[in-house]
């Protein structure tokens, strides 16, 4: 399924993102049981130091997991439960037609009562990786104890099925930003062009990365931004302006400029000029 965009591109503006938290939604058919004791000792076997300020069965509940003495290894998380409706379905057109993993999460969504919302309280203190890595575990903490049918992603536009986030801890080779980034097709309008872009990145401080093309294979140029990303996640904002990335084939070397996005969210991306060489 693809969408459409105008494919227009703005000057890239130098400022710093306006930090926000992480939100999670975790879906459920009818409310979930929410149980103190049960819930510290999920998050005990993946987190280090959890404790849970607050809790509360059927309105918000607030905890922290990390290492006490140092702020920018510990995290604090809200939970809060939402009604759900089909009427709701429409908000999450985006994420519905982004979930590449999940085509038919809609036959599942649209069978829930309730959302537990979780959003951290961001602290610029946490690096992006350690921020990642302790709501990573969280999650999976969450999401084995409790009985959810849907993960969603907002930040990155995106279903998983709850039994797909646990695997990819336990995977040979564990996915360690599963859910936490996201590759989006979109065909420009009245054109044959296309633009794919990563989203997820500039939801924790690194620039996303985007490419627009017209005669390359889709699954190709995902890979390259997939590549790209882990890159970025691994190393920081190094990618400047004039640099490379390796194309379709070894020897290819494929400029990368930061521009502004062509596609909403609007914010500052690394893009790849496909074919373009240094």
């Amino acid at each position: 399924m693809e969408e459409k965009t105008s494919g227009v591109k703005d000057s890239p503006e130098v400022q710093k993102e306006e930090a926000t938290p992480y939100v999670i939604e975790l879906f459920f058919e009818k409310k979930p049981e929410l149980n103190k004791d049960n819930l510290l000792e999920a998050l005990k076997k993946y987190t280090s130091n959890p404790e849970i300020d607050t809790f509360s069965e059927t309105e918000r509940t607030t905890l922290a997991a990390g290492d006490i003495e140092n702020p920018s290894c510990r995290i604090k998380i809200s939970m809060e439960q939402i009604p759900f409706d089909r009427e709701s379905l429409l908000d999450y057109a985006s994420s519905l037609r982004q979930s590449w993993s999940w085509r038919t999460a809609k036959d599942t969504i649209r069978n829930c009562t309730m959302i537990v919302k979780i959003s951290d309280e961001y602290s610029d203190e946490i690096a992006y990786n350690q921020r990642v890595n302790l709501l990573r575990n969280i999650l999976r903490a969450l999401v084995e104890k409790i009985d959810c049918c849907a993960v969603h992603f907002p930040m990155t536009q995106q279903f998983t099925k709850p039994e797909n986030y646990v695997y990819s801890f336990c995977d040979p080779s564990p996915d360690k930003l599963y859910g936490f980034i996201n590759v989006r097709f979109f065909k420009i309008h009245d054109s044959d062009d296309m633009v794919m872009d990563t989203i997820g990145l500039n939801a924790i401080g690194l620039n996303d990365v985007q490419c627009s093309f017209k005669r390359y294979n889709p699954k190709d140029i995902s890979n390259i931004l997939f590549n790209t990303a882990y890159y970025l996640f691994d190393n920081g904002n190094v990618i400047i302006d004039g640099d490379t990335v390796q194309g379709l084939k070894r020897t290819d070397r494929w400029v990368c400029k930061k521009e502004m996005s062509l596609v909403a969210p609007k914010r500052i991306v690394l893009d790849i000029a496909p074919g373009l060489y240094k």
